[in-house]
């Protein structure tokens, strides 16, 4: 809607414009032609004057003689089509010739034996060097207080039973003399003892985690391998005197107390009662 009225006004606009033009134009012509009428006498006045159409008529003709008019348009020329251009000439390839390979003359150098001279060496001179002696201080051993244990180990009989041996070794003197006899008889024979055919039915793995004497009970504690022994109930047996022997070596322990892992258990796996202190 707003193009139309656009386009309206503009056609208003455009007419008001022309006719504003050709208005100007008649008076322009007006002005110039008036000056060149003839004066007018009495008798003209009472003549009456001729019609302004026939003015307006030639001044027509002006108006249209000041339009430009367009040029002529040149006649379009016949032959348009441009003439077919000569097909190109096919290039041939160029014929190469093969370049024959001259042989190179190649000389042998001539090398000259290079003389070499001998050098001079001059023996140097060794200077005896003193060698001073070396001041060694004797190390200070201090004596280790040691004392003789005894511990068990088991045996076989000729019958075929085992049985408890006491083994003596010479272990050193400390503030914890049961826990020392314990790791020592879990650390298994010496090559000289297991040559006598002693041997230890204790499981491998076992480690002792703590040692206490109260009421002349020893509550040994160990790790939890300590229960399991592959080779069967007697074993187990076995492995239950050995510690409660070595332990009751000391006057101060008549029992053994068993925990694992700090807790008291009733039996091991095979059936051998720990729950209350084992004494021989």
């Amino acid at each position: 809607m707003q193009k139309k009225k656009n386009n309206k006004k503009g056609k208003k606009l455009w007419r008001f414009f022309i006719f504003i033009l050709l208005l100007a134009v008649l008076i322009s012509i007006l002005i110039i032609i008036l000056p060149k009428l003839p004066e007018t006498t009495e008798q003209d006045h009472n003549e009456v004057p001729p019609p302004l159409v026939q003015n307006i008529e030639e001044i027509l003709p002006v108006r249209d003689k000041t339009t430009p008019q367009k040029p002529p348009e040149q006649p379009a020329s016949v032959d348009q089509t441009k003439p077919p251009e000569p097909p190109a000439e096919q290039i041939k390839p160029a014929e190469t010739k093969p370049v024959e390979a001259k042989p190179v003359e190649t000389k042998p150098v001539e090398t000259k034996p290079v003389e070499a001279k001998p050098v001079e060496t001059k023996p140097v001179e060794a200077k005896p060097v003193e060698a001073k002696p070396v001041e060694t201080k004797p190390v200070e051993t201090k004596p280790v207080n040691t004392r003789d244990r005894s511990i068990y180990f088991m045996s076989e009989t000729n019958s075929g039973e085992m049985q408890l041996t006491k083994v003596i070794r010479n272990i050193e003197v400390s503030v914890s003399p049961l826990t020392d006899c314990i790791n020592s008889l879990l650390r298994g024979p010496t090559a000289a003892e297991t040559n006598r055919g002693l041997i230890s039915l204790i499981p491998a793995k076992s480690r002792l985690i703590s040692a206490q004497i109260t009421s002349n009970i020893a509550y040994l504690n160990f790790n939890d391998d300590f229960r399991y022994n592959a080779f069967g109930r007697e074993a187990q047996s076995a492995q239950i005197k050995q510690i409660v022997y070595t332990a009751t070596e000391f006057e101060t322990v008549k029992s053994v107390q068993f925990l694992i892992e700090g807790k008291k258990v009733d039996f091991l796996p095979e059936g051998v009662m720990i729950r209350d202190p084992l004494g021989r």
